[in-house]
């Protein structure tokens, strides 16, 4: 997602506030009279988001299961190597075609990454 507010925010009249993302070609310093193309992207996209229901800390819990993580090769009693899930700790298997490695752990849904 494109981010149109900037990750720093800025001091107006003593307050910290957060700055719009804009191209200084593109602002018209319409925000000055209420009615900024920038502001009303980021109220749209602000409302997509609270209309999820979710938390900040749920949000970011699912964007770290979504990123990538190579699954860790262990040895079992047996002496047979397994992989395990990096983030539950179960074995990562392909029930329905062994032939292709997973791209999600069937139980926690954390993408998985084989190879580089």
């Amino acid at each position: 997602m494109e981010r149109l507010i900037r990750e720093e925010t800025i001091i107006v009249g003593g307050e910290e506030k957060a700055a719009c993302n804009y191209e200084n070609n593109d602002c018209n310093d319409s925000c000055m009279y209420g009615r900024c193309k920038w502001q009303g992207k980021a109220n749209m996209l602000l409302k997509e988001y609270e209309d999820t229901g979710l938390t900040p800390d749920q949000t970011r819990g699912l964007a770290e299961r979504d990123t990538a993580k190579a699954p860790e090769e262990i040895q079992d009693a047996y002496g047979d190597t397994r992989l395990i899930c990096p983030n539950c700790r179960n074995s990562v298997i392909n029930y329905f075609n062994r032939s292709r490695p997973p791209q999600f752990c069937m139980i926690c849904g954390q993408r998985l990454k084989f190879g580089e």
